[in-house]
């Protein structure tokens, strides 16, 4: 199969190779999880398909579900096909399996950001913000950190809060 899968991307027949991938991860689940990952790649790379990419990547995400990979490459898609919603949402599931508070609290700062300026979400960008800064600041003590970005994107959006007009009035 493999072979095949090979001769068939080399002549441009990518759904052909797809085909011969996908009976690959029926007839070795062993490594199912590379297989779905090149799978993913072929048709985000070859095919130009990233909605099928991103399913490809969900099903790897299955199999192994602390490979930090599949959720990383299916938050960058969404980001690609604007899919602001999901974005927010892979992002809050690649901070909740990420032991770092320093890169939990970035994570939460970027789905912040698509929250106030792609969805126009202030409370909601402002909770990620309030948790972004609780991972940093913890309890207060030595390993405290603050971080004054975070302190104002707050600003910056309680005082565009308080400029816009509130809808309905």
């Amino acid at each position: 199969l493999r072979a095949r899968h090979r001769y068939h991307e080399l002549s441009g027949r990518f759904d052909e190779a797809r085909k011969t991938l996908l009976d690959l991860t029926e007839r070795a689940p062993e490594t199912a999880f590379e297989t779905w990952l090149e799978i993913a790649r072929l048709d985000e790379v070859k095919r130009k398909a990233p909605k099928e990419a991103v399913a490809a990547y969900r099903a790897a995400a299955k199999l192994r579900p602390e490979h930090p990979l599949p959720q990383a490459a299916i938050a960058r898609l969404y980001h690609e096909l604007g899919q602001w919603d999901r974005l927010v949402s892979a992002l809050g599931l690649i901070a909740e399996d990420e032991p770092d508070r320093v890169e939990r609290a970035q994570l939460d700062v970027q789905a912040a950001e698509v929250l106030e300026l792609c969805l126009a979400d202030p409370d909601g960008a402002l909770a990620r913000l309030e948790s972004a800064d609780r991972q940093l600041v913890g309890d207060g003590g030595p390993e405290a950190i603050f971080d004054p970005a975070i302190f104002e994107a707050m600003e910056r959006i309680l005082v565009r809060k308080l400029l816009m007009p509130v809808k309905g009035k």
